[in-house]
């Protein structure tokens, strides 16, 4: 069956490391393009916190952000789709992870917030230097944060939580998921934690969209490298893992494809057009 959209994750599957996209994987996505294929950014981001690379591809009018909470039409600068927390699932989880060896932060209404005295602590649980310059422009300082950010509205988008030790991570995010079964629990980067409402991930977001334009799952390819594009890797007819995504992903995922460090992305989508 000829594929007609084709979602990929930013961070660790379209991005490489330094945040760039390869003039390879540019030229593989406008023949895409070209021959009518939808090409949707699906990332744990807000759609403001992509790169400037990807919000100005020409071809890219949709984009799932924030992980499936948020389904959003550029063109005509409308949601299709939202998924946020509730209020009494938000204060939960604070009360819940307030003892979590972590920072916080949280989107909502597509904008980024962190505690403050926690922003200031953010080259402390930055991954890395490239991270730390993407985490400094999505978030913004908020004075009691815990409290104040319900002022602003009723519901949250996201929480996220930034850990310095990785084992650390491993173990709060299994006891997450044993904590709250009926939410969403995934991670993007090897040193944070997600937390989404039941009905946000990237597959709902993908099933959406599909309907919004009148395809099939089974028409679309996926690329993800984090356990928050679990969802959308089984949803879609094709879900491709990166060589480089976790071990849950690798191992739920049948089909896989060069790293986000070779062109993987261009690499299978080049083997795609030749299919269709």
């Amino acid at each position: 069956m000829s594929i007609r959209l084709i979602a990929f994750d930013l961070d660790g599957t379209l991005l490489r490391n330094d945040k760039t996209v390869s003039e390879r994987t540019m030229k593989a996505l406008q023949r895409a393009a070209d021959q009518g294929i939808y090409l949707v950014p699906s990332t744990g981001r807000i759609f403001d916190a992509m790169p400037e690379v990807v919000r100005n591809m020409p071809f890219v009018r949709y984009a799932i952000t924030v992980n499936g909470a948020a389904v959003y039409d550029a063109a005509e600068k409308r949601m299709l789709y939202e998924a946020d927390l509730t209020r009494e699932e938000a204060e939960a989880v604070f009360a819940y992870t307030k003892e979590f060896d972590a920072i916080c932060g949280c989107y909502q209404k597509g904008v980024g917030w962190m505690e403050e005295t926690e922003f200031e602590q953010l080259p402390a649980y930055a991954a890395n230097a490239k991270i730390l310059e993407m985490l400094k422009s999505v978030y913004h300082p908020m004075k009691n944060l815990q409290k104040e950010i319900f002022s602003q509205g009723s519901t949250i988008q996201k929480l996220i939580y930034f850990f310095q030790e990785i084992p650390e991570r491993d173990r709060k995010l299994q006891e997450t998921k044993e904590r709250f079964p009926n939410l969403e629990i995934s991670t993007s980067l090897p040193n944070n934690i997600e937390v989404n409402s039941a009905g946000a991930n990237k597959g709902l977001g993908l099933k959406c969209l599909c309907d919004h334009l009148g395809l099939r799952l089974e028409e679309c390819m996926a690329f993800g490298d984090g356990t928050n594009d679990l969802a959308i890797l089984k949803t879609a007819g094709r879900g491709v893992a990166m060589a480089n995504a976790a071990m849950e992903v690798l191992e739920a995922v049948p089909y896989r494809t060069l790293s986000n460090e070779e062109d993987g992305v261009a690499v299978e989508i080049e083997r795609c057009l030749e299919e269709n």
